[in-house]
């Protein structure tokens, strides 16, 4: 949190609106529990993260040792990169090489904190949005559970989930000028 906080203080924006892909959906999210936030959108992020935390967590030794090259290559491999347009298939090869201490560091909250922490954590950030009415849009590139849909819901009233069915982890490069749009509306939605 403190690297985004100094970037939001240099930038002098007072209350931002935050977009994470990825595992950044959950960090934006946890940003603006935390701090001022006009609106979070989170991409290709599921909240309810127990799912992912127990995956995650079975694989810690292969992530933490010897074998993280070919797990890494396991996790890449369900993004689908091979469906995403040839031109946005560039821009995503410059993060393919993620350094195994990156990758460590981003899951560092799911892979050693006791989950129980963490999920107590997440419920009291998104209580606090809940409160402030913190506009907010959760964006798959796949149809999502019904109870996944009901369970944000429930927490965030406020929330829009979206599919956008790419069948990639990608949904905001697959078409750059919709989710621009997109994140034009949300802006003057969150203006008000």
């Amino acid at each position: 949190m403190a690297a985004i906080h100094e970037a939001v203080l240099d930038d002098g924006a007072e209350a931002p609106i935050l977009v994470g892909h990825s595992i950044g959906g959950p960090l934006a999210t946890i940003y603006a529990a935390t701090f001022p936030c006009s609106g979070v959108i989170s991409i290709e992020a599921p909240i309810r993260l127990e799912p992912f935390a127990a995956q995650l967590q079975s694989l810690r030794p292969q992530l933490t040792g010897e074998e993280f090259a070919a797990t890494w290559a396991r996790f890449k491999e369900s993004w689908r990169m091979d469906l995403v347009p040839d031109d946005a298939r560039a821009l995503l090869r410059a993060g393919e090489g993620a350094p195994q201490e990156l990758v460590l560091a981003y899951q560092s909250d799911l892979l050693d904190r006791p989950l129980e922490d963490v999920v107590r954590l997440r419920d009291e950030g998104l209580e606090r949005l809940r409160e402030r009415g913190t506009p907010y849009i959760a964006l798959h590139a796949n149809p999502v559970d019904s109870a996944e849909r009901a369970w944000l819901a429930d927490r965030l009233p406020q929330a829009s989930s979206l599919v956008w069915p790419v069948r990639h982890h990608f949904p905001h490069v697959a078409d750059p000028g919709r989710f621009a749009a997109l994140l034009t509306g949300f802006a003057a939605g969150c203006a008000r």
